[in-house]
Order: structure tokens, then sequence, then C-alpha cells
């Protein structure tokens, strides 16, 4: 969907020349839920809903997930760790954020950086975090193109991971399978949630009561994280 601050025009006419029985909205804003919300189209959220629209939805439960993150490199050793997020507003974002701040511990020295979409801007970014000497020694991605970001700029930077820098990512995808070094990384069970949504669907459509359902994916170690030697 669409990210304008007004998308009613663009929605009207999508939901004319595409009349839809279910919508599914994944990466929609607060003023697009609330567009259908208004609407009272048949709609769930792929992703986390806005209190304001309160539509049901299906996400990972991402605030949980960040937190676990944080605690699994804090007991590796590690002691400054930063959360890279999208410059964005969406939801799912400051859940993650709430979530990796939340996390205490003995000289736990968190940072947040919110990675520009464009991968130069991004390794801008990076740059700069790393030259305001932060002594960060692991960084946690929260979206797969991210990490390709993050790659990169350790490669150019010539960052050994996970020598210099350890590396977890919150998502996986498949070409996470040939990557070197392999990366550790958090994977949804692809069935249970394609189930999960189905059975969502059938309700939303039967006039049914609907429960919103959060995914908690499982942690698959690789070899992207090593133990700090002055943690």
């Amino acid at each position: 969907m669409g990210r304008k601050n007004n998308p009613g025009t663009r929605l009207e006419k999508l939901e004319t020349e595409y009349p839809g029985c279910c919508w599914i909205l994944y990466r929609a804003t607060e003023e697009i839920q609330l567009w259908f919300k208004r609407k009272g189209l048949p709609c769930l959220v792929r992703g986390v809903s806005y209190p304001s629209s309160n539509l049901p939805y299906l996400d990972t439960h991402w605030e949980v997930l960040a937190s676990h993150a944080a605690g699994y490199l804090y007991q590796k050793g590690h002691r400054r760790i930063a959360l890279c997020i999208p410059d964005s507003k969406l939801r799912g974002n400051k859940l993650m954020e709430q979530g990796f701040l939340s996390f205490q511990g003995g000289h736990w020295t968190p940072c947040v950086i919110r990675m520009p979409s464009d991968a130069i801007r991004a390794a801008q970014e990076l740059n700069r975090i790393y030259l305001e000497n932060t002594g960060i020694t692991a960084l946690i991605s929260t979206r797969s193109r991210m990490l390709i970001s993050i790659i990169s700029w350790a490669a150019a930077m010539a960052k050994n991971i996970p020598g210099e820098i350890s590396l977890l990512s919150l998502v996986h995808e498949p070409y996470l399978n040939h990557v070197t070094p392999p990366i550790t990384s958090y994977r949804a069970p692809a069935e249970k949630t394609t189930r999960r949504l189905i059975r969502m669907i059938e309700a939303l459509l039967a006039h049914r009561r609907i429960s919103n359902s959060l995914i908690l994916p499982e942690l698959y170690p690789g070899h992207s994280i090593s133990t700090p030697s002055c943690p």
C-alpha cells in the first residue's frame, strides 16, 4: 500500500477498480488503516494495527523478539549493542525499539540506529556511529534488505564478521543460506503463519469473532556472533 499522508483518493480508486472480499494490509500506515476502518471494508493487517484503527492483525511479536535478541547478545558478552531499524513511523518499528530498550543488565549500553532505505546513506549512518567511537560490538538487523546493507558496509570497511563486529538478524530469508559466514537469525514458521492467516480470513468473511495473532520465531544460531575480548 502507498505511504502518502492522505491516501484516501488513491485508495478510493484502488477499491473501485479492484473490489475484493477481503483486504490484507501490509506495512500500512495509520492513515491507511483508518481509511479501511471508516469504510468498514473486510480487512486484516499483516503487521500490527494501530490502537486508533483496532483492526484485526497477524504479526511477529517484535517487542518480545527484540528483547530476546538483546538478551542473547548480552549473554554472549556484548554490552554495547545497536538495533538497526528503518527510519519510518510504522508501529512494528516502535515495538521493536521498545522491546530492545526494555532489556536490562549491568553495563548494558543500547543504541538505536535509524537506517535510511538508501544503501549509500545507510552506510554513511553506520560510519557516523562508528566515528563517534561508541564501542559497539554487535548489530541487530530488523529487515532483510537492511542486512545486505550492513554486510556490504562491513566488507567495504574491512570489518570482519564476527571477529570485529557481531551480527544478528530478526528475520530470515532463503538467500541467507548462501551468505558467509552463516548469519544467526530468527525464523518464523511459514506453514504455521499461513494457516493462521487463512483461519483469520475465513472467520472475517463468516463474521465470526477474530482474535489477533502474534508469531514468535525461533532462533537459529549461525557463525556471525563472537564473544568480545573486552565486554
